[in-house]
């Protein structure tokens, strides 16, 4: 199984709709280039605090040459967004039961409410879960655990400037 895997969380960086919403076609954007100028073709997984429903509908906007978006959140805001490539050997993906809010083909995530892996192991043992779990470490938003601060927040600001203008 090979897929790109993109961390990405906007926290305080981006509180209203229309920076997420920026955002999401930014992220959207910089997949459809990964794909086709240098093909990054296997499936793609993001994962963080961004709003899914702007992503997905950004994805879906490109998603012409046969890549099948479909995004998930839960209440607090984190989100996942995956993107099967046409050749993808995945057929599902498993969710936790907070990720209930979903965008997208219906078929491409299956909610696991009231299932443990025990009792999917004994029912499809040959087909063992992959299973991730991403989670932010610490508090604050992610440039001050990296040390940039208020120079990167001012450096991301310039940067949505100049997209807008």
């Amino acid at each position: 199984l090979a897929f790109n895997l993109v961390p990405f969380d906007l926290g305080a960086a981006a509180p209203d709709g229309a920076r997420r919403g920026l955002a999401a076609r930014i992220l959207a954007r910089a997949v459809q280039d990964m794909i086709e100028r240098h093909g990054a073709s296997q499936d793609w997984l993001l994962g963080g605090g961004f709003d899914a429903e702007s992503t997905n509908a950004s994805l879906a906007a490109w998603a012409g040459s046969g890549y099948t978006p479909a995004s998930a959140q839960d209440e607090a805001g984190a989100a996942l967004s995956y993107v099967k490539s046409p050749g993808s050997g995945v057929g599902h993906v498993f969710l936790s039961p907070n990720l209930s809010r979903l965008y997208g083909p219906q078929d491409v995530f299956l909610v696991a409410r009231e299932k443990s892996q025990a009792d999917y192991l004994k029912r499809f043992g040959e087909h063992r879960p992959l299973l991730l779990r991403l989670s932010a470490k610490g508090s604050g938003a992610p440039e001050a655990n990296m040390g940039q601060g208020p120079e990167f927040n001012a450096r991301i600001d310039a940067a949505l400037r100049r997209a807008r203008g």
